[in-house]
């Protein structure tokens, strides 16, 4: 669904900025 998408879009977003920080 469009919601898990999201969720899972954002843990990405979230896991590469850390990784870049």
């Amino acid at each position: 669904s469009l919601e898990r998408l999201q969720t899972i879009l954002k843990l990405t977003w979230m896991r590469n900025t850390l990784y870049v920080g």
